[in-house]
């Protein structure tokens, strides 16, 4: 297989920089992925061993592959990119040049083959090298979560996350600020160490529709899912990394209830994970955890096992890359 990755537009900390297909054997297929862009942007270009491979009109010049090589792309950044009327040419083109797209939302995946008559795109979960995985998980923090902290811009963080952060100062770990996963300069591996050493890891998986977008998201409800949170503001799912890295950072994962659920398609509340949906549930579980850790091991060892058998590179491309075939 040959590997594809376009980083010029994104922060320096993405995890989709830290993955590794090395080991993949599909010679059929051309895997193409990279992130961080929402709004109107030039073709990307993609570069293959550190060079850049391609430059002009398409990301890459997909007519040049063999007649029985597969053209596959991985976006993360589906459906927000949607939400922008300028990314309209872009989401044409890649369902023109691309045989499969990989996303993380399941309404569009499942809304855009219908309206496109064709099985164009596929619903996937977000993967992580196994060599990335932490191997010390020495208890240092009760409480950690890494992500955009943007006040009241999204009332998720306002209203629910930000005032039990504000609580557990004096004994969490918050990666914020310079991208999502690498605040305050610290590098990936070091990002995913805090998690490991941290008995508690907040996550959610939405996306709030800010005003400027909600005209545009109504527009287009045939194709995305809209949902309204407990904070009373419409949103749309997407998986977010932080969720899976929690799991293999062996914590107990407390995630955001919404109408979206996602990360209910890959696990199991109760056995992998617990709800909250309000600022006073979340206090109320971080403290029951705290003061009962122990009952909650079993938790901890189910969700780090099922995360390392399902969630790893190696687990991506045996069940979404290894057996595509042209046909």
């Amino acid at each position: 297989m040959k590997v594809f990755t376009h980083f010029g537009r994104n922060y320096p900390y993405d995890p989709l920089r830290n993955l590794d297909f090395n080991f993949s054997s599909n010679p059929a297929v051309n895997f193409f992925y990279g992130g961080g862009v929402h709004r109107k942007i030039d073709v990307p270009e993609y570069e293959r061993d550190g060079k850049i491979d391609f430059e002009s009109g398409l990301p890459w010049n997909l007519a040049s592959s063999a007649e029985q090589e597969i053209n596959v792309l991985l976006t993360c950044e589906y459906p927000q990119e949607w939400l922008f009327e300028s990314n309209d040419g872009l989401i044409h083109m890649r369902e023109r040049e691309f045989d499969r797209i990989l996303t993380i939302e399941p309404t569009l995946v499942e809304n855009r083959n219908r309206q496109l008559g064709m099985e164009k795109y596929q619903y996937v979960f977000l993967p992580t090298s196994a060599k990335r995985v932490p191997t010390n998980f020495h208890k240092t923090n009760d409480v950690f979560f890494s992500g955009h902290l943007l006040g009241d811009r999204y009332p998720l963080h306002s209203q629910i996350i930000q005032p039990i952060l504000e609580k557990y100062q004096n004994n969490s770990r918050v990666v914020s600020g310079e991208g999502a996963s690498g605040g305050s300069g610290i590098s990936y591996d070091e990002k995913l160490q805090a998690n490991a050493q941290s008995k508690i890891s907040i996550v959610y998986n939405h996306q709030i529709v800010f005003e400027s977008t909600m005209d545009r998201a109504t527009q287009i409800s045939d194709t995305i899912s809209l949902g309204e949170d407990t904070t009373g503001n419409h949103s749309h799912g997407q998986l977010k990394y932080r969720t899976f890295e929690a799991f293999l950072s062996k914590t107990v994962v407390l995630c955001y209830e919404d109408s979206h659920n996602l990360i209910a398609d890959w696990a199991t509340p109760g056995e992998h994970f617990l709800y909250y949906s309000s600022a006073e549930e979340l206090d109320s579980k971080i403290d029951h955890v705290l003061n009962h850790y122990d009952d909650y091991q079993d938790m901890i060892e189910s969700s780090h096992k099922h995360a390392l058998e399902n969630f790893t590179t190696e687990a991506f491309f045996n069940k979404f890359l290894k057996d595509l075939k042209w046909e």
